[in-house]
């Protein structure tokens, strides 16, 4: 790997004096101490299944899928980048267990992993509960699964569908989007929107928080949990919310309509905020809407 004091430029590396003068005259070393990542290959591997255990699956720079298929055993496509041959051949996708069963799937460099190299796994299971996924740079996509999913990602987005379980979700610059989750649910993100799906069973708490980003939340008339949402430069929604519930916003309006009886009340607000309750929803620069309707 070139050292930070020089870089890749027309198959030579740069030196710290003459570096100034390349910048000069042709823009300079392209990522100092970068090397594209030319060389790529897909692997696959086939893992015994071992029902009701978690999923544990760790990467950089790529996406991460886990969802249920109807496969007898675990399938997982790993599609890998790397910065040469010899690099891309030294480079090992392992898929153990631990001794509480838990499926480990990790990409092990030579090394270490240089910038520009990378891995996203395509993974599918006949169940799994508990899942926990790592990465940078990709997406992450669960489907089918169940226990409590922890999701962290940066520069990408989260999608859920159909888990029976609680859910962390993290990440920045990318969007969130939970749909049919059996909650607990915590969703942290930056740059993004973030949509809320809870099944009709699920419980509270939800916790939401975003920045340039849009809040929707959609609950069962069941739900009896906490709600927390924040956001900055994004509206916040929310329906089939019952209880009471406590709105504030600046530069924009609280909007809080309450229609569990055939006299309904609609609270307004602008620039200000609506109280009484357990729920808290927080906006700068956008809006807040909260219906409710009882047998919705």
């Amino acid at each position: 790997m070139a050292s930070m004091l020089g870089g890749i430029w027309s198959g030579r590396v740069c030196s710290a004096l003459a570096l100034s003068a390349a910048a000069t005259l042709l823009g300079g070393c392209v990522g100092l101490g970068w090397e594209p990542a030319n060389f790529k290959a897909t692997r696959t591997l086939n893992v015994a299944h071992v029902a009701g255990k978690a999923v544990d699956v760790e990467t950089g720079n790529g996406a991460i899928s886990v969802v249920r298929g109807s496969t007898s055993e675990v399938t997982i496509v790993a599609n890998l980048k790397a910065t040469t041959q010899e690099r891309l051949d030294a480079t090992v996708v392992s898929a153990d267990r631990d001794p509480d069963g838990t499926l480990v799937v990790r990409v092990l460099w030579p090394e270490q992993r240089k910038g520009s190299e990378g891995c996203s796994f395509e993974i599918t299971v006949p169940d799994a509960v508990g899942v926990r996924v790592d990465t940078s740079n990709g997406g992450v996509t669960l489907a089918g699964l169940a226990g409590e999913a922890v999701l962290e990602t940066s520069n990408g987005a989260i999608k859920v569908r159909d888990h029976n379980g609680s859910v962390h979700a993290d990440t920045s610059n990318g969007a969130i989007e939970l749909v049919e989750v059996g909650g607990p649910v915590f969703a942290d993100t930056s740059n993004g929107a973030v949509t809320v799906v809870l099944r009709m069973d699920a419980a509270g708490p939800v916790n939401v928080s975003s920045s340039n980003g849009a809040i929707d939340v959609t609950l069962s008339p069941e739900f009896g949990g906490t709600l927390d949402a924040d956001t900055s430069n994004g509206s916040v929604s929310f329906s089939s919310l019952p209880g009471s519930a406590r709105a504030s916003t600046s530069k924009g309006r609280a909007r809080i309509e309450f229609a569990r009886s055939a006299a309904a009340s609609t609270t307004d607000v602008e620039n200000g905020s609506a109280q009484g309750g357990n729920s808290r929803l927080d906006t700068s620069n956008g809006s807040i809407t909260i219906k409710t309707r009882s047998g919705v």
